[in-house]
């Protein structure tokens, strides 16, 4: 997907959260086609308006001069779409960087409407723009140094790895906060920039852009009041490394008084037949490749984990009721008492669960609740949101029958997870 972003100098100011997006199917974006989208979950905090998108090729949207060219998956833009994760999202930094340094966004938002707003349609609070900006320090590197005349800056590291707006809505927030992006596609850095000048940032004076291994290490130099992940990738599935990630920056790189964002997630399971499940993951037999003897080699490499799945309209049968199967806490203290791994990297749980219908137990489709904070929480099994699910497939399909227990034995190590059944 190609998304052309135009900054125009002049403004600097919040102007709203509607998206223009003109689709177009060959190499040049036809303006007579466009369709406004709109973008609810910036809350018009984060103004990403002219942002021309078109499903493949290059054409320029051009103002006072400036042009920029970027290149973005879709799931990038599904998120920047997903106002539900960005209110959650938002708001979660908002309470934190409050609890942190209270009178470090006195200024810059209203708490009581915040806290009093009820969400309608999932578009966020307005927030108190009437604030005089603070000055920021100018300089080209990110410094967490917490100096006497700077004891209301606060330091923040994103490590997404998708198009995340987070550190720039905490830039946002206070216009002296440090913020440190991870990410590693030039693509997605290019397109924070723009959006960050759009918004009135000064990407010179509180925002850099470094190698994960520069910051996240025992040996690394700054420590954080704030750190950001995102634990779930779109298609379903922990992102690779992530909790590994989070135990490094928990242990080495985070202030005492630091959190990390999210605080936690729970995830859930349940046991299902499908069909469609086993076709899209093995050959299942010589018969549907007109008796060529394909399935028996074929089948070696079949996959274990089917990701990008829509349950709400997958074809399946479920054989048991939700249940959950492992709650990790991000924000409690990594090292244990004996010097050991963090738990959470590394556990298995054995669950008796019971089958409430006659079937073949083919998959466990999996899925995720994040706790951004206490107050803020999505559902990865939200329609409403940009994320998808996975299913662990079964090495082969069990027969089960109502009332029968079976005992599921989740793992989790290396930031995957995978299934046994024992009858």
């Amino acid at each position: 997907m190609c998304c052309k972003i135009s900054h125009n100098a002049s403004h600097s100011h919040v102007k709203g959260h509607d998206m223009d997006v003109k689709k177009s199917t060959n190499n040049i974006s036809r303006e007579n086609e466009s369709e406004n989208v709109s973008l609810s979950g910036a809350d018009g905090f984060i103004d990403l308006d002219k942002m021309d998108l078109s499903s493949s090729g290059q054409s320029c949207t051009k103002s006072e001069g400036t042009t920029n060219v970027v290149f973005l998956e879709e799931h990038d833009v599904a998120l920047l779409n997903d106002s539900k994760t960005q209110f959650a999202l938002l708001n979660a930094i908002k309470s934190t960087m409050m609890r942190l340094k209270p009178s470090s966004i006195q200024a810059s938002m209203n708490k009581d409407e915040t806290e009093s707003y009820e969400r309608k349609d999932f578009v966020p609070d307005q927030l108190n723009k009437t604030s005089e900006k603070t000055a920021a320090t100018k300089s080209s590197s990110i410094s967490t140094d917490q100096s006497s005349d700077s004891s209301n800056k606060l330091s923040v590291l994103d490590l997404s790895q998708v198009l995340s707006v987070a550190g720039l809505y905490a830039a946002k927030l206070n216009d002296t906060t440090n913020v440190c992006i991870t990410q590693p596609n030039r693509n997605v850095q290019h397109a924070l920039q723009c959006i960050a000048k759009n918004n009135g940032l000064d990407i010179e004076s509180n925002l850099k852009f470094v190698s994960k291994s520069d910051v996240l290490h025992p040996n690394a130099d700054a420590l954080w009041d704030l750190v950001i992940v995102d634990v779930v990738e779109p298609t379903g599935v922990l992102r690779q490394q992530v909790l590994e990630d989070i135990a490094v920056a928990r242990t080495f790189c985070l202030k005492s008084s630091g959190i990390v964002l999210p605080g936690e997630i729970t995830i859930f399971g349940m046991c299902v037949e499908s069909s469609n499940l086993l076709s899209d993951t093995r050959v299942l037999g010589d018969d549907r490749t007109m008796g060529l003897n394909i399935a028996k080699y074929i089948n070696v490499f079949k996959v274990s984990t089917q990701l990008d799945l829509t349950l709400s309209t997958l074809a399946y049968k479920q054989v048991s009721l939700p249940f959950l199967m492992f709650h990790l806490n991000f924000n409690q203290p990594c090292q244990e008492a004996d010097g050991t791994i963090p738990s959470h990297l590394n556990q298995s749980k054995s669950i008796s669960v019971e089958i409430t219908q006659d079937g073949r137990l083919v998959a466990i489709p999996y899925w995720f609740d994040i706790g951004m904070d206490k107050d803020h929480r999505v559902n990865t099994m939200d329609k409403e949101t940009h994320w998808k699910q996975a299913a662990f497939l079964l090495e082969e399909p069990i027969e089960v029958k109502k009332g029968q227990k079976v005992v599921v034995i989740a793992t989790l190590k290396g930031s995957s997870i995978w299934f046994d059944i024992k009858r």
